[in-house]
């Protein structure tokens, strides 16, 4: 059985994932989806292709992962917002 990560590789797993999110989203919004590669992606995010895939394995989950967070960030905000009027 795997031990559990620490709270440090928890931490930088995170830290990875965020660099990736936004070096793909750059990506995707200046070259679109069918001009943004994974390796492009992972020099842009300064990980390695191997570490890309451990947290999204294609990239079709890595620009849904794009969406679900901006949609849950989006529905977060509006929450928050006060009632017009």
């Amino acid at each position: 059985m795997a031990a559990e990560l620490s709270a440090h590789h928890r931490r930088l797993a995170q830290q990875k994932r965020e660099a990736i999110i936004s070096a793909a989203t750059d990506l995707f919004l200046n070259r679109g989806y069918d001009g943004t590669s994974l390796a492009r992606i992972a020099e842009g995010a300064a990980v390695s292709k191997s570490t890309l895939f451990k947290q999204f394995p294609t990239k079709a989950a890595l620009f849904e992962a794009i969406v679900t967070e901006s949609w849950q960030r989006d529905t977060a905000g509006a929450v928050a917002r006060p009632q017009a009027g």
